[in-house]
């Protein structure tokens, strides 16, 4: 038969037809249905099929493209044909093949050709490991090798860390070293709770000496509890390891890691991870999880009879992990801890510097991973929102701190009573003095004064109900129109119509002592999504609220937290928390000292007496460090 000249032939899908083994007296005279019945049967899984299309020992050639299979740990082989050149009775054939790595893991594509040799069965694929892979040389196999990176910390603005090392336990096998690499993964899995088949797969897909991590537990609870469980696994490896995993600090704000993720956990966050890897499930952790954890660098390399890498076919370069820096100080962040600690209920501290409005401190009680009150509450400010509703009668004029404002025991606007929650004198006090001592009845009575378009600008002035934002959820708070008199001096007072939390109010604060309010930040390094430019609020009315919010410590209701030192400057507030059929007392105090402003809410059952909120200030102001030592 005479042989066609060399020449190309056109690339076919080689899922586009389904071709047969061929029968010795139909012999093709062109290589084209060999070219795509071996590639057809190669990406089906029917490797006997494609082995008869070969020179090779059909079985062995059956067993190869079964094990690359397994060696590469692939969900999927993808084949196209490519260009065929014919020269005589030989034939090379183009190929292209897209392996998938399987979950998280990248699809491997590259480049195959092989050589075809007519016989008197037709053509046949002249078989060699360099079908599989241009450089797999006789001998040689696959295999895929994963290099993990070691969790970054978290760190304060200077770098002192906020996780502490955990000791954990990194379990793995050296596949050669298993006799039934079954029995042993399975066992592991089953304590673990994690997939075995998945497990199985990736233990297979590795160079047999290498040590395949499989997944990390924390030594102390997991690994003490099942050590000797574990033992008896045949062929189990326990590497220790310290990596930053526990919060030195706020649970509910620095999050927490699990170190085994299930499959469930992996698809819940997203991202380049596998089961049993160490996963961030809350708070900076979980928000800054791909930073942290960095991303796996993935090789496929060539390995010989031994089990010896001889090569790399292909890597894919992970991201190093990488520190997470904060705006928290250390030494702040103690004293706001060590001051909610001491509450017997539930408690809140935050602390802004004023001039730039970094987060210093937020600490929670309950001391928790769920907790993060702090920053997503939402609350009634009760009359330390009074900072706020006072700015536009300062602002324009119609009050000013010595303008003389009545305070009677109670006052009835449409039909709804208000009383005073501290006792005073009644008479008609300056302005100051009635702000020194949250006199409910004053600020009921100068609710007429405002409107609600103009109570809405000074809270839209104060960052209340903002577009900022924080990395973490944060609440900016929320303000309703009031829908009549009653309404307005509900708002007015910061009992009704009006949400915050106590991040927010530490920046209303912060914005009297500035002269600007200012956007939170909480994350240095890598910068963080912020809020728009400092509102500058109006000089006559930062006059008048500074000297009422002083006169609050200085004489008024706040007068125990009058610290030696630096002056400071604050409201207190009380409101109640209504939660179903059930209610919850709040005490607020808010204010600043220097360049720090600060937040403290006290929550307790509505049955006790709450006044709890002035002495945990004064408890966090007086163990502050001086600002040249975060570290005390």
């Amino acid at each position: 038969m005479k042989r066609p000249s060399p020449q190309a032939l056109a690339p076919v899908l080689a899922g586009a037809l389904v071709l047969g083994t061929l029968a010795a007296c139909d012999v093709e005279p062109s290589p084209e249905p060999a070219v795509r019945g071996f590639l057809l049967n190669w990406q089906q899984g029917t490797y006997d099929r494609a082995a008869k299309l070969t020179t090779g020992d059909p079985r062995k050639v059956a067993a190869s493209l079964a094990a690359m299979r397994t060696h590469l740990d692939a969900a999927a082989i993808r084949l196209r044909m490519g260009r065929i050149e014919l020269d005589g009775d030989r034939a090379f054939a183009r190929f292209a093949v897209q392996a998938d790595l399987g979950l998280n893991d990248p699809v491997w594509s590259y480049d195959g050709r092989m050589t075809l040799k007519h016989t008197s069965g037709g053509w046949k694929v002249e078989w060699s490991p360099s079908v599989i892979h241009p450089h797999l040389s006789e001998g040689q196999r696959v295999a895929v090798v994963h290099e993990v990176p070691k969790r970054a910390p978290i760190t304060d603005a200077k770098g002192h860390p906020l996780v502490a090392e955990t000791p954990v336990v990194v379990l793995g096998v050296r596949p050669a070293e298993v006799k039934d690499l079954r029995a042993s993964v399975g066992e592991l899995a089953k304590l673990t709770n994690l997939d075995p088949d998945r497990m199985l797969s990736r233990v297979r897909s590795a160079p047999p000496r290498d040590f395949v991590a499989l997944v990390t537990v924390r030594q102390q609870t997991f690994y003490a509890k099942h050590q000797a469980e574990l033992r008896r696994i045949q062929g189990l490896v326990a590497k220790p390891q310290r990596v930053p995993l526990s919060p030195r600090y706020n649970p509910g704000l620095i999050g927490g890691v699990v170190g085994a993720a299930t499959s469930e956990i992996v698809q819940e966050v997203g991202g380049p991870y596998q089961p049993g890897d160490s996963i961030g499930l809350t708070g900076l952790q979980r928000a800054f999880q791909r930073r942290l954890a960095g991303t796996t660098t993935t090789k496929v390399v060539s390995l010989d009879g031994q089990g010896k890498e001889v090569g790399t076919l292909q890597q894919w370069s992970g991201e190093d992990s990488l520190p997470v820096r904060t705006t928290l100080e250390v030494g702040v962040q103690r004293a706001a801890e060590a001051a909610v600690a001491a509450q017997p209920g539930d408690a809140s501290v935050v602390a802004v510097q004023a001039s730039t409005g970094r987060v210093l401190a937020v600490a929670g009680k309950p001391w928790s991973y769920e907790n993060d009150s702090a920053l997503t509450s939402h609350l009634p400010p009760g009359e330390t929102f009074t900072l706020v509703s006072s700015e536009p009668l300062l602002r324009s004029g119609i009050i000013t701190p010595n303008s003389s404002i009545p305070c009677p025991q109670q006052r009835i606007v449409d039909g709804k009573t208000f009383r005073n929650s501290r006792t005073m004198g009644g008479g008609a006090p300056r302005f100051s003095t009635n702000f020194a001592y949250a006199c409910t009845t004053a600020f009921v009575g100068l609710a007429r004064r405002v409107n609600a378009g103009q109570l809405a600008e000074a809270a839209g002035r104060f960052g209340i109900g903002g577009h900022w934002r924080l990395p973490l959820p944060a609440f900016t708070g929320r303000l309703e129109a009031p829908g009549n008199a009653a309404d307005l001096a509900d708002t007015v007072i910061g009992d009704d119509g009006i949400e915050v939390s106590p991040l927010g109010m530490a920046l209303a604060a912060g914005a009297v002592a500035d002269g600007s309010w200012r956007s939170p930040r909480l994350v240095i390094d890598p910068i963080a999504p912020g809020g728009g430019a400092a509102t500058a609020l109006d000089k006559k009315s930062l006059s008048g609220l500074r000297s009422a919010m002083r006169a609050t410590v200085k004489q008024g209701a706040a007068r125990s937290a009058d610290l030696p030192g630096e002056p400071i400057s604050g409201q207190v507030g009380t409101a109640v928390r209504k939660s179903g059929d059930s209610q919850r007392s709040l005490d607020w105090f808010v204010g600043y000292r220097g360049d720090i402003a600060f937040a403290v809410v006290v929550e307790t059952p509505a049955r006790m007496r709450n006044a709890y909120a002035v002495p945990t200030a004064a408890a966090f102001l007086g163990h502050l460090p001086a600002r040249g030592d975060s570290r005390r």
